[in-house]
């Protein structure tokens, strides 16, 4: 009787533990989320105000390389971080920075390009799931549009034509795809990788 009055109260002890766990767990995360999102506000208004700020001085692009190499994708630099424009999600009404590169510090912030480039019709842009950034992208269906607007002020169109479960260590399926633009991010448990390939439209 004894044995069996500990071993009880050893497994309530035990179960609140691993909910006074998971609770922290998910405290530290939606504030981590939150702070995501507050800096991603804060630089997608920066990055529009560039846009707009060259869009009234005449801007004209000139990130380019000679005649027949590929253009560079123009980047501005907010608080130490490079940025090659932004993302907008008309289904989702949401809007994301896209840095010109990826690091964990830097997904930290915002989404940042992978590989490729809107130039070679390959860009792929990783992301972590926060709930607010690319953790939406598992709502998005095959016909929904999403656009890029870069550094240029040129605003490109994309409609998701497929879905994708990968496995981490899949690189190559990542990059090597015949869609214009790949968006990534984990699945929720953060065993796979969640993949959105989509289509670039061509303007009218």
């Amino acid at each position: 009787m004894l044995r069996n009055n500990w071993l009880s109260r050893l497994c309530i002890g035990l179960g609140l533990i691993c909910i006074l766990l998971a609770a922290a767990l998910g405290i530290y995360n939606l504030r981590e989320d939150n702070t995501a999102r507050q800096q991603s506000d804060h630089v997608l208004a920066a990055l529009r105000q560039e846009v707009s700020s060259t869009e009234h001085e005449g801007f004209q692009p000139v990130w380019q390389l000679p005649e027949e190499s590929t253009p560079q994708m123009r980047t501005v630099n907010i608080d130490g971080y490079d940025y090659i424009g932004y993302l907008s999600f008309p289904t989702l009404d949401t809007e994301l920075p896209v840095m010109s590169g990826w690091s964990k510090a830097g997904l930290k912030i915002a989404p940042g390009r992978y590989y490729g480039s809107v130039y070679t019709g390959d860009l792929v842009i990783a992301g972590h799931n926060y709930r607010t950034g690319f953790g939406k992208l598992k709502l998005l269906r095959q016909g929904d549009p999403v656009l890029f607007t870069d550094m240029d002020q040129i605003t490109r169109s994309y409609q998701v034509e497929d879905v994708e479960i990968l496995d981490p260590s899949d690189v190559e399926g990542m990059i090597q795809s015949p869609w214009q633009l790949s968006l990534y991010t984990c699945t929720y448990n953060g065993q796979l990788r969640l993949a959105i390939r989509c289509r670039e439209i061509e303007s009218a």
